[in-house]
C-alpha cells in the first residue's frame, strides 16, 4: 500500500497545517486540517501512502473527509495526538472508502457534549477490504457509531467510550457494522458508555478478550447480532470468546441474538438487568453453542432461550449463580417465553449438561421447551 514518495509528516503550526514529503522535503499547507488531508488523498492515488501525525490538536471542524484511495494514519499516541471535531454536522469524522486502511496511535473525538445537536453520524466510517483500527481512542461520538463498519475490519485494542455519565441519544453504538457482508474483528478492546449496543452487527463478527461495561441505558445487548431479513439467515456467524461483561444502564442484557449462528465460549458476564445470554430468533437458526461461561446476578436467566424458532444449541459446562446477599437471578437457565406467566416455547433439539447451577432465586432451570430431541443431564445443583 506505502510506497516511498507517498510518506508525509503533517504537523500543525499556529493557524497552518503542513504536510512534509518524507522523501523529497517538498511542503503542502492548508488553513485546515480536512483542506489538507483531502490534498493528500488526491496526491496519493490509488497506490496510497502514509501519514505521521505529530504530537497535537488537529480541528476537524465538521468533519466530511473521504479518503478514496488507501491509507495508514499513524498518530504519535492516544491522547498525544487529537483529531476533535468542532461542529455538530451530520457528517461522519473520518470516511475511508478505498479499503486497505490503517490507523493507529490516535485519538478521535467527536466533543458530542460541546455540541447539543445529533448529527446521526459516526466518528469513523469505513468500507472495503483489509482495514485495521489498531491502539485508537475513539470517545463522545455523537450519533450512530463510533466506528460503523461497511466492509471488513479489525479492531485491535481499542478504547472505545461515550460520555461518562452516559447521555441519552448520543454515543449510540460502540463498533456498528451494518451490513450482511461485513466481517468484524475485535479484540483486546475496552467498550463503555454507549447508549446503546457495544457492538451491533448485521454480519459475521467475532470478538475476543474484550471488557463491556455501562451500555444499552434503556434495552439491548452489550453485544446484540441480528438478520436484516429473514433470506440473510445463515450468513451471520457470531463468536463471543473470552469477554467480560459487567453491569449496563437499563434492560441490558450482556449477548443478545437472532437469527444467526452463534458461539459465546468462556466469557464472564455479571449484572446485566435482563439476561446474560439470550437467543430470540425470529425464524429458525442454526449452531449455537454456549460453554465454559460464568454468569451471575442476571436478571431473568443467565441463560435464556425465547420465541419459537430455536433449535440445535447446546449449553454445556457453565457455572450460572446467584449472590444470595442480593438475589435477583431467576433462573440458571430459561427456555421459555418471557411473559407472566412464561409460556412453552418450540424449541428442540437441543442438550443442556454438566452445568454448575446455585443461587438462582426460582429455580436451577426452567425448560418449556415442547421438542421432543432433547437431553438435559448431568448438571450439579449446589
Amino acid at each position: 500500500m506505502v510506497t516511498p514518495n507517498n510518506e508525509y509528516t503533517v504537523y500543525v503550526d499556529g493557524s497552518t497545517y503542513y504536510a512534509k514529503d518524507l522523501i523529497t522535503g517538498d511542503l503542502q499547507s492548508n488553513s485546515g486540517f480536512i483542506g489538507l488531508m483531502t490534498t493528500l488523498n488526491t496526491m496519493f492515488g490509488s497506490g496510497g501512502g502514509k501519514i505521521r501525525l505529530r504530537p497535537g490538536e488537529y480541528d476537524i471542524a465538521s468533519g466530511g473527509f473521504n479518503f478514496t484511495n488507501p491509507v495508514s494514519i499513524e498518530g504519535a499516541g492516544k491522547g498525544r495526538t487529537r483529531l476533535v471535531r468542532t461542529a455538530g454536522v451530520a457528517w461522519p469524522t473520518l470516511i475511508f472508502s478505498g479499503g486497505n486502511t490503517n490507523l493507529s496511535q490516535l485519538t478521535i473525538d467527536g466533543n458530542c457534549i460541546s455540541y447539543p445537536v445529533s448529527t446521526g453520524a459516526s466518528e469513523i466510517q469505513i468500507s472495503g477490504t483489509g482495514n485495521i483500527v489498531r491502539d485508537v481512542e475513539v470517545k463522545n461520538w455523537n450519533g450512530a457509531g463510533g466506528l460503523n463498519n461497511h466492509g471488513e475490519l479489525t479492531v485491535d485494542t481499542c478504547w472505545i467510550s461515550g460520555p461518562n455519565p452516559n447521555i441519552a441519544g448520543k454515543s449510540q453504538y460502540g463498533v456498528l457494522s451494518y451490513t450482511d457482508s461485513t466481517s468484524t474483528t475485535i479484540r483486546n478492546c475496552n467498550i463503555q458508555w454507549c447508549d446503546l449496543n457495544a457492538v451491533f452487527s448485521y454480519g459475521r463478527t467475532i470478538i475476543r478478550d474484550t471488557y463491556m461495561a455501562n451500555n444499552a441505558r434503556v434495552a439491548g445487548g452489550n453485544i446484540g447480532m441480528v438478520a436484516r431479513a429473514d433470506n440473510d439467515v445463515g450468513k451471520q456467524f457470531c463468536g463471543v470468546y473470552g469477554c467480560t461483561i459487567e453491569t449496563g444502564l437499563g434492560g441490558d442484557s450482556g449477548i443478545e441474538l437472532a437469527n444467526s449462528d452463534f458461539e459465546c465460549i468462556g466469557n464472564k458476564i455479571s449484572g446485566c438487568n435482563s439476561s446474560g445470554i439470550i437467543s430470540d430468533p425470529s425464524v429458525p437458526v442454526g449452531k449455537c453453542i454456549m460453554s465454559k461461561n460464568i454468569i451471575r446476578n442476571c436478571g431473568y436467566g443467565a441463560i435464556t432461550i425465547e420465541y419459537n424458532n430455536q433449535k440445535y444449541f447446546s449449553i454445556t459446562d457453565n457455572t450460572l449463580s446467584d449472590d444470595q446477599a442480593t438475589p435477583t437471578q431467576k433462573y440458571g437457565v430459561l427456555i421459555a417465553h418471557i411473559g407472566t406467566p412464561y409460556t412453552p416455547i418450540a424449541a428442540d433439539y437441543y442438550t443442556i449438561r454438566n452445568n454448575i447451577l446455585f443461587g438462582n432465586t426460582m429455580a436451577p432451570w426452567l425448560d418449556m421447551g415442547t421438542g421432543t430431541h432433547k437431553t438435559v443431564r448431568d448438571n450439579i445443583i449446589a
